[in-house]
This record gives structure tokens, C-alpha cells and sequence, in this order.
């Protein structure tokens, strides 16, 4: 990740464990678009603003 400051990348591992916690029992490879659509209607009432952009970056 080079080129990105440690905050960047500390809250990029942040949002992708949250992403693997959320998605826990289910294999990545199958996740669909759709999926992670829900995933961000499921979490945007609890994450910053911030915190989304991150997400959508992923």
C-alpha cells in the first residue's frame, strides 16, 4: 500500500475486518454485488460518514 499514509491504511484494515466479521460464514468468492449492497444498508446507521467513504473505496 504504498503511497498511502499509516491513518489510511490503519482504517482500510479497520473496514475490511469489519467486512470479513460481517460476512463471516459466507465463502468471499460467492459474495455478490448485491451482498455487499445490504452490507452497506445494514451499516450505514452505524458508521461515520468517514468511515462509508472507506468502505466504498474497497
Amino acid at each position: 500500500m504504498e503511497g498511502y499514509s499509516p491513518h489510511t491504511i490503519k482504517a482500510y484494515k479497520v473496514q475490511l475486518n469489519t467486512l470479513i466479521r460481517y460476512f463471516k460464514d459466507i465463502d468471499i468468492q460467492t459474495l455478490t454485488t448485491e451482498d455487499l449492497k445490504q452490507y452497506l444498508i445494514n451499516t450505514r446507521d452505524h458508521l461515520k460518514p468517514a468511515s462509508l467513504a472507506t468502505v466504498s473505496v474497497l
